[in-house]
């Protein structure tokens, strides 16, 4: 139930938490009213390995013992800050999955000629890019690109010597020998009427190979498609994360299709073989989890993928990329309490506590941090209040408490049993997330009304802005 606003759009992020107060160091609190108690008996936290996942959640198979992180404080942080009700909480998409009808060959310094097979050729383009060398009209008249006929195709029409040049004499070029232009085309166009399908050729002069080429071909009429769909936009030591690929003409798989992967680390230089596993009709899955270690270095990580084959007389090749994060987890959520309200002398709830159970490997500062949602009618989730912590810890079971600042959960005008969203664990020493649970562990507060709810003890300039802004100004369901 709301008394005081309502709407409907979508949550931005726990990013403006950063924007807000109170905050609470050491023990040290500014802004807010702590010598209170809890109003509700507390019942057993609830298990995170009871935790229903969904699409974007992450939890760690195993934890792993490294080395203490670098300049990881051990000081305890914490922070509340208002929810945006106008921004409705959303799921995360299942994958984002990447089709490819284009492929790019990378041609090593030194090579002559290189082979480009071209699928279909209506509305199809073709990109030649020297590596290490400047595209200098003297470099790229070396490079042609030849028909499955052996006619070169990247060539522009004679100048017309009759056109008026600004300050050049009429003859000028043609007595120069220049009645062509100096360096063909760095893209080529084909057309299906006039250029066919087939294997086309790159040649390259003594100065174009000298640096290496990339040769970016698009085909954006052709049946064949590459789907590339990462599993998780985190992949943890010791998951059996995979990359799916799917090779198709239309809607049939092309199950005899060749599949070549491998990673690029976070270095953008080391390149790591990636396994590939055939799972029939088409369908092929990129082991990436079998390609990284505990030693690997975290981060982000690109995969490439190359599908090469036939259909039936037509020859293809694609090329494609996705990617994902890599963490080594040395924490995990353990266990989370319900929320439970806090109250002060005067019979207000000044908060609301959450206390968030850590098992830990080893020695780094953790984050914890989660949203308290609204419920409306229609299921729509709407964020009233967010919360942060963080502090270090070493080997062992720990216990960080969220503070949810009931003054910011009034700003928003609603009221009822809150629920706990977004519960996530990262590690601030070594950037990374480590545990995510969209739908937390359906924790809810006890059902409370706007006016039992204290207002903010300080009204902070981010807040005074939102509220000047109108972010609570919503309409009545």
């Amino acid at each position: 139930m709301r008394t005081i606003f309502g709407s409907e759009s979508r949550f931005a992020q726990l990013g403006a938490l950063a924007m807000m107060a109170p905050i609470v160091v050491m023990g040290v609190v500014v802004g807010c009213a702590r010598d209170a108690s809890p109003t509700e008996p507390t019942s057993p936290p609830a298990d995170t390995r009871n935790a229903t996942l969904v699409a974007g959640d992450i939890a760690p198979i195993a934890l792993h013992k490294l080395p203490a992180a670098p300049g990881a404080e051990r000081a305890f942080a914490t922070m509340s800050a208002p929810g945006t009700p106008k921004v409705a909480i959303k799921p995360l998409p299942a994958r984002e999955v990447v089709k490819v009808k284009e492929t790019m060959i990378f041609v090593a310094p030194g090579t002559t000629e290189v082979d480009v097979p071209v699928d279909e050729s209506d509305g199809a383009s073709v990109y030649l890019t020297p590596q290490k060398v400047e595209p200098t009209p003297h470099v790229m008249k070396e490079v042609a690109f030849f028909s499955p006929s052996g006619v070169k195709v990247n060539v522009r029409a004679p100048r017309h010597l009759e056109v008026a040049t600004p300050g050049v004499a009429p003859g000028t070029l043609k007595a120069a020998g220049k009645d062509e232009v100096e360096s063909p085309l760095p893209v080529v166009h084909l057309r299906h009427s006039k250029d066919p399908k087939g294997t086309y050729q790159v040649k390259l002069g003594p100065n174009a190979s000298k640096g290496g080429l990339i040769v970016e071909a698009r085909f954006p009429s052709s049946s064949i498609e590459m789907d590339l769909a990462p599993c998780a936009p985190t992949v943890l030591a010791g998951d059996k994360a995979m990359v799916s690929v799917d090779v198709l003409d239309g809607a049939t798989g092309i199950a005899d299709a060749t599949i070549e992967a491998e990673l690029v680390a976070p270095d953008h230089v080391t390149r790591i073989p990636a396994p590939v596993k055939v799972l029939g009709g088409g369908k092929f899955a990129v082991a990436v989890a079998e390609a990284l270690t505990e030693s690997s270095e975290p981060g982000q990580y690109t995969v490439y993928v190359r599908a090469k084959g036939s259909a039936g007389a037509r020859k293809f090749d694609r090329f494609g990329m996705t990617g994902f994060s890599f963490a080594v987890p040395t924490a995990r959520l353990a266990t989370v309490s319900a929320p439970r309200s806090i109250v002060d002398g005067a019979g207000k709830i000044t908060g609301f506590d959450v206390d968030v159970a850590l098992e830990v490997a080893s020695f780094d500062r953790y984050e914890v941090s989660a949203v308290l949602a609204h419920q409306d009618p229609d299921g729509t989730e709407r964020p009233v209040a967010l919360a942060q912590s963080a502090a270090g810890y070493d080997e062992g079971t720990h216990t960080l408490t969220l503070h949810f600042d009931a003054g910011h959960v009034r700003l928003t005008g609603y009221e009822g049993a809150f629920v706990l969203r977004s519960l996530a664990l990262f590690s601030q020493g070594r950037n990374a997330l480590y545990h995510r649970l969209g739908r937390g562990l359906e924790l809810h507060t006890a059902a409370v009304k706007v006016p039992e709810l204290a207002p903010l003890a300080k009204m902070t300039p981010a807040v005074q802005q939102m509220i000047a802004d109108g972010e609570f100004e919503l309409t009545k369901p």
